[in-house]
């Protein structure tokens, strides 16, 4: 019979192996020149989603009484 232990360990080392070979693949890709990572990081900063982040932030005193 199988532990699902033994099934939990393949699995995890499998997936382990399989990050190991894809960053080893970005890491040989050439980078790419400064104006394409210019506009790489542009095209990111605008794509950031801020909506509903308007939370007050807090004062130090947190005493809710009045």
């Amino acid at each position: 019979m199988t532990n699902p232990q033994d099934i939990e360990v393949k699995l995890t080392v499998k997936a382990t192996a399989e990050l190991q070979n894809e960053i080893e693949q970005e890491l040989k890709a050439a980078d790419p020149d400064k104006a394409k990572a210019i506009n790489i990081l542009s095209e990111k900063e605008d794509s950031e989603d801020t909506e509903g982040d308007d939370r007050a932030g807090s004062d130090g005193n947190d005493n809710q009484s009045s």
